[in-house]
């Protein structure tokens, strides 16, 4: 509902295999076709807790036939005057019942548009590249910090990538996050928010923050880092050992940063 009423661009997808594209079979599942991408165009709540979404088949054929489909009796006056529903039998939009569209459909996708309503203040996005550095010595790994000062409540969506490593040349990902701290006057901090480490091109949080300053910290447990860049090219396999077979120096600092952190 509040994606709704920011006016963002929302689509949904049922699961399975759509394989009535080509042929304009029947549709299965209450009258939906499995596979396929639709568009999700509100979400909304009658006076009496009814939550309801508006949804379009791009087809403009194959529409829900449950609960509060068009001709369902659920439908009263006052719920249509509520959501504002237009009920016209075939023209590709419908209606489902919040329970329904959890058991039916298996993901939603969200296109923060703004800026384009009266009153609504654009996106601002600001990138920067940074390194994370490993110091093999002390097993130590050091990274930039970001200050943030917010003026007003903001929608944060602050966030870490690395290279793709399907680049030609590019390093195997690291464990990577960021965590969001926020600064009290007397210079102590608070957690306001963190992904956690994981194994991916990128890691992200979302957070409604107040005014004040924070500070932005990419992280990493430094693991993979110490075994996968230790070595001149960190995209080629790390050698555990010597040619005599014992554990190399790098790996032992390795081993030891994991198991004494």
């Amino acid at each position: 509902m509040k994606f709704d009423e920011a006016g963002y661009i929302m689509s949904c997808s049922t699961p399975g295999e759509d394989k009535w594209t080509e042929t304009g079979g029947p549709s299965q599942d209450g009258g939906l076709v499995p596979g396929h991408a639709y568009t999700l165009l509100s979400a909304k709540m009658t006076r009496y807790g009814d939550k309801l979404v508006l949804i379009r088949n791009p087809w403009g054929s194959f529409e829900w036939g449950g609960d509060w489909s068009d001709n369902s009796p659920k439908w009263t006056k006052e719920a249509i005057s509520d959501v504002g529903a237009h009920l016209v039998e075939g023209d590709g939009t419908f209606w489902m019942g919040y329970e329904d569209f959890l058991a039916h459909f298996n993901g939603i996708n969200v296109c923060r548009v703004k800026g384009h309503i009266p009153g609504s203040t654009p996106w601002c996005e600001t990138r920067t590249k940074g390194f994370y550095t490993f110091d093999p010595a002390t097993g130590n790994v050091m990274t930039p910090m970001y200050i943030l000062d917010v003026q007003e409540e903001t929608d944060l969506y602050l966030a870490v990538h690395q290279k793709d490593e399907r680049i030609v040349g590019a390093p195997k990902y690291l464990d990577i996050g960021v965590t969001l701290l926020k600064l009290a006057a007397d210079n102590t901090y608070s957690l306001e928010s963190s992904s956690g480490n994981s194994v991916s091109r990128e890691n992200q949080v979302e957070v409604i923050v107040s005014p004040g300053r924070y500070v932005a910290i990419p992280t990493t447990t430094g693991c993979k880092f110490a075994l996968n860049a230790l070595h001149g090219d960190p995209a080629d396999p790390v050698s555990v050992s010597d040619a005599d077979g014992k554990l190399n120096k790098e790996t032992e600092a390795a081993l030891r940063y994991v198991y004494t952190s």
